[in-house]
């Protein structure tokens, strides 16, 4: 297991191997063990190994799980998902649960101090990127929470996600004070 700057997880070892993913996000490279099964426990749901390389993230109001060999079978939520590699599970409340495909190269992109998006919500966006973060990207608008973006970007440096946000939507960035920088709808 290799956590993510800000994350929290505890471990307990017994008939099983078990993980629960408190916050942030963990990688996991897990070898199968029909005797000792592997799982971790995140926002509600249990992911379960089947032999695998995986990735779970956590957020406040969001699970991500992305799936790079192996298999993996995410149970809760009223239902079960299997994930094949090249997957992604997200989870937000009060949406949908869906699967995508991972864009190639996606693989633990936070080690290498990056994020990607594909259509995200610049709220679920943000959410990502203010996690281990000194300085905070705040939206109060839901005009512009909704905003959807896509590409990669660099952790830890919000003030260029949001300078680059603002030239190709319709935001401006305003900076509160030395810890927070707000991302106004533009008129």
């Amino acid at each position: 297991m290799t956590l993510d700057v800000d994350s929290r997880a505890r471990v307990a070892f017994g008939n099983g191997r078990r993980v629960s993913l408190d916050r942030g996000r963990a990688l996991f490279d897990v070898r199968h063990d029909s005797a000792h099964p592997f799982s971790v426990a995140a926002r509600g749901r249990t992911i379960i190994d089947v032999g695998t390389r995986f990735e779970v993230g956590v957020a406040p109001s969001s699970l991500r799980v992305a799936l790079f060999e192996g298999g993996v079978r995410i149970e809760g939520g009223g239902s079960a998902t299997v994930l094949r590699p090249g997957q992604a599970f997200v989870a937000n409340a009060g949406k949908p649960d869906r699967v995508s495909l991972l864009a190639p190269g996606a693989e633990a992109l936070w080690r290498q101090g990056l994020a990607e998006f594909d259509n995200a919500t610049l709220a679920e966006a943000i959410e990502q990127l203010n996690a281990g973060s000194e300085v905070k990207l705040v939206i109060v608008d839901p005009r512009v929470a909704a905003l959807r973006v896509s590409g990669r970007f660099r952790l830890h440096d919000p003030l260029r996600f949001a300078t680059t946000v603002a030239e190709i939507l319709p935001v401006r960035v305003v900076r509160i004070d030395p810890a927070r920088i707000e991302l106004r709808y533009r008129r």
